[in-house]
């Protein structure tokens, strides 16, 4: 029997390009995107967002951003949710975290906001625990 060359296949599709950071842009989008998430002190703002641009300068040393005010976004929403599980001190249940999203982004949580900035000392775990176990 006469011997087949074997070819593989590779799927190639285009490397996308970096793309330069606007960082007035990513600020106006993050800082946008805050205020829809109820976060509405200039300061707690102006804080967050400075949490946001450390983490998006950390993610872009590593790697090219492709889309830089998507990254940012997703910084905002993983910012978010370091904050909550270091608050409450979640380790293992992987339903907490959703419902403790819903409890501080619904407006049930008073200083939220303030206390993810790292601007208020009181604590908040107990309050959070409690609406997410409230029906």
């Amino acid at each position: 029997m006469p011997e087949v060359e074997r070819y593989e296949a590779f799927e190639t599709r285009p490397t996308p390009s970096p793309v330069p950071v606007d960082w007035t842009r990513v600020t106006d989008r993050v800082s946008r995107y805050l205020q829809s998430m109820g976060v509405r002190d200039a300061v707690e703002i102006e804080r967050l967002s400075d949490q946001v641009r450390v983490r998006l300068e950390s993610r872009a040393s590593s790697a090219p951003l492709v889309d830089p005010l998507e990254s940012a976004i997703e910084e905002t929403i993983g910012s978010l949710d370091q904050w909550l599980v270091t608050e409450l001190g979640l380790d293992c249940d992987p339903g907490a975290l959703p419902a403790a999203r819903a409890a501080v982004l619904g407006g049930a949580i008073a200083g939220w906001s303030a206390r993810w900035a790292g601007l208020a000392d009181r604590p908040l775990a107990d309050e959070i625990r409690a609406r997410c176990l409230s029906p």
